[in-house]
């Protein structure tokens, strides 16, 4: 129950990265070993990460240079 809160709360505010991230660490047993802390830090890690790569991306998409060639 704890968990489906978690999950919408964190969609709900747009941290959909996170929130699959979350999903695969309660799939995986693996996961259950690890301490809080770390398990904190990859799923702010995956979201940090997702949103660099969007805005970089962006940014590529955006991008107006004109050929020097």
């Amino acid at each position: 129950m704890l968990a489906k809160t978690t999950v919408f709360k964190l969609w709900e505010k747009h941290l959909s990265v996170m929130v699959n991230a979350l999903k695969d660490q309660l799939a995986n047993p693996q996961f259950q070993n690890m301490a809080f802390e770390d398990r904190v830090g990859l799923l702010v890690d995956a979201e940090w990460h997702a949103r660099k790569n969007n805005h970089l991306n962006k940014l590529i998409r955006q991008d107006t240079f004109s050929d020097p060639w």
